[in-house]
């Protein structure tokens, strides 16, 4: 029985016992062959590979004495000459590579025929496979390195599935130490702080977990300038929510019990202002207001644009008020001027609109960023509508917008707000002065002073 290791230094061994095999040039024609094992390389590919500089005059000759050494160290029916070219011959039994491979393909059926704990006993065996750098002989040389890219992924994906598979089944402690671990030497991947997230969570630890996700903002951010995903934002928002499910069900023979998350009142904001009795006119526009409701897959913001005195904060007020029912996740409101006429900054508006969401003043996000982020995932699956009164400028209302397809934005300003329309996709619906309401306008109103 052979076995050859190739996931670090090379090892061969023929019944336990180590098979001498010092030459330089042997070992790297080896290693070379087993990068490609199955695969028929030609002679004059091989002397390129063996001396990717400038080749001896008589190249394929010493090619010749290197497969014949081989040959004598691994058997005559390892290394076959076919067709101008040689090939070695290897069983997964036989090459680390093979069954790194093969046990992570059973590992990946066995958890989707909900076999956790063969799954996991696979996976650990695939694990223990990996010795170092695949190819070390070579590795350096750069003449493999899109096969080391593939097993070193391979690998990656290896350790994220074997902790999903603890997580599945409740080893969140194991899982927790490993994962803190892992994150710190891929602190990009977002999976790996999800399955952080998700086992702290299940562990009674809701504030870590939701420390780690503030972690994960300002580490994406700070070194490559983006967002997280749309996948780790929306389990952040079901975390605060506790709408995260406790864990999966036992499975058979196991008897560990689940762990007990106490459940949370998370509150409906119902924030809109009194609107005005006997509202008159504006048919025009509420009809345009009508026809930008979402369709749940795409968030709406319509801008009420008009001078001072044209009604825009009473138009928005009443409209809102006749839709509410179709936000029945609540409807927020900030006026975004302050007492003194002087615009509110949005990160005052924002840390209103998340105490009264529900997260307390403790855990909020210290600065605009995140606190943007943060109100966005609460609202990644929500109906929400969202009356911003009074916006200065564009800079203003961008952190305060959503980004749930079910969300809608009603703002209202003396401004154009021409970017919020051009970057932001906001409808404009202009508002005329109150003379110009409608020819039906003037009897209704005359009606309504009267009583």
């Amino acid at each position: 029985m052979i076995e050859i290791n190739i996931l670090g230094d090379l090892t061969v061994m023929t019944d336990g016992r180590d098979v001498p095999m010092r030459a330089p040039m042997v070992r790297r024609l080896l290693v070379q062959l087993l990068a490609r094992v199955g695969q028929t390389v030609p002679a004059g590919t091989l002397c390129d590979l063996l001396w990717p500089g400038s080749k001896p005059v008589n190249a394929r000759k010493t090619l010749q004495v290197y497969v014949r050494r081989l040959r004598q160290a691994l058997g005559e029916d390892r290394v076959r000459h076919l067709a101008g070219g040689y090939s070695v011959r290897a069983d997964p039994d036989e090459l680390d590579v093979l069954r790194f491979e093969r046990l992570i393909s059973d590992g990946r059926g066995a958890r989707q025929n909900g076999e956790l704990e063969r799954a996991s006993a696979l996976f650990d065996a695939a694990v223990g496979c990996w010795r170092g750098t695949p190819y070390a002989e070579i590795a350096d040389t750069g003449l493999v390195d899109h096969e080391i890219d593939r097993l070193e992924e391979l690998r990656y994906s290896l350790l994220e599935e074997r902790l999903g598979v603890r997580v599945d089944l409740g080893r969140y402690a194991e899982a927790i130490a490993e994962l803190t671990s892992l994150v710190s030497v891929y602190p990009y991947r977002e999976s790996l702080r999800g399955l952080l997230m998700v086992s702290l969570y299940r562990s009674g630890r809701q504030s870590e977990a939701l420390g780690v996700y503030q972690a994960t903002l300002r580490v994406l951010d700070r070194e490559l300038g983006v967002q997280p995903g749309p996948g780790l934002r929306s389990l952040h928002g079901r975390i605060l929510r506790a709408e995260l499910p406790a864990g999966p069900e036992l499975v058979p023979g196991d008897r560990r019990p689940r762990p007990e998350l106490p459940g949370r009142h998370w509150p409906v904001p119902r924030q809109l202002p009194a609107g005005v009795a006997g509202f008159i006119g504006r048919d025009c526009q509420l009809g345009q207001l009508e026809a930008l409701l979402p369709n749940g897959t795409v968030m709406r913001t319509a801008l009420l644009r008009g001078g001072a005195g044209a009604g825009k904060s009473t138009l928005a007020v009443h409209w809102a008020h006749a839709v509410a029912a179709r936000f029945p996740d609540g409807q927020l409101h900030a006026d975004l001027r302050d007492s003194t006429g002087d615009p509110v900054p949005p990160d005052v508006v924002l840390a209103g609109f998340l105490t009264s969401l529900g997260i307390p003043r403790a855990l909020l996000p210290v600065n605009l960023p995140e606190a943007a982020a943060l109100f966005r995932s609460l609202l990644a699956d929500q109906r929400t509508l969202v009356l911003l009164d009074a916006a200065a400028s564009e800079e203003q209302v961008r952190p305060l917008l959503p980004g749930g397809g079910g969300c809608m934005v009603l703002v209202t300003s003396r401004q154009r707000l021409d970017g919020l329309v051009a970057a932001d996709g906001a409808c404009p619906v202009e508002l005329d002065p109150l003379g110009l309401l409608g020819a039906g306008a003037a009897p209704a109103l005359a009606r309504a002073a009267a009583g």
